[in-house]
């Protein structure tokens, strides 16, 4: 599978080097499903919506993996690409974990790279740690251990907006 942004393949290590793009990319994608549920559960089935977010999820997720086995120097080759995975896989998988995602996002955190809670503002932590990168090309990955938990809140976040309207789980 290929995930491109602004013609870049992002399932690669010289894109997971540029933390700005793949930063980017996950705030575009978030404003598209995230950032929007409310109207998009105004316009359309919560079947649709669902499967549109759990879409998003999982290309946010694949991006994500990726970039922290690159990281952990587990591909030795620039253009090394995960396995096919299933958007909709991985979305199920995601879903099975929605419990342990909002009990987690109450746990006591250490986040010493920026004095904003994430679980409170987490584009602000984002943007704050951003500041402190060395540059956009820098090869420094702590960015990936930040957008994970950013995701881990969005996506309670969501949860509850659905639960709340269309009165399940995804």
């Amino acid at each position: 599978m290929s995930i491109n942004y602004k013609g870049r393949e992002l399932l690669s290590a010289n894109s997971c080097g540029d933390g700005e793009l793949i930063a980017e990319f996950l705030n575009t994608s978030r404003k598209a499903s995230d950032d929007n549920i409310k109207n998009m559960l105004g316009q359309a089935s919560c079947a649709e919506v669902v499967a549109t977010v759990g879409n998003e999820w999982a290309r946010r997720k694949q991006v994500l993996d990726f970039c922290k086995n690159v990281a952990a120097g587990n591909n030795s080759n620039s253009n090394t690409k995960p396995s096919n995975a299933d958007p909709q896989q991985i979305a199920s998988a995601v879903s099975t974990n929605i419990s342990a995602l909002s009990e987690h996002a109450r746990d006591p955190i250490s986040f010493p790279q920026t004095g904003t809670d994430p679980r409170l503002d987490a584009y602000t932590a984002r943007d704050e740690i951003q500041k402190n990168r060395n540059g956009p090309t820098s090869m420094n990955f702590s960015w990936i251990s930040t957008e994970n938990i950013t995701e881990d809140i969005i996506r309670d976040s969501t949860t509850q907006i659905v639960r709340d309207r269309c009165g399940y789980n995804f």
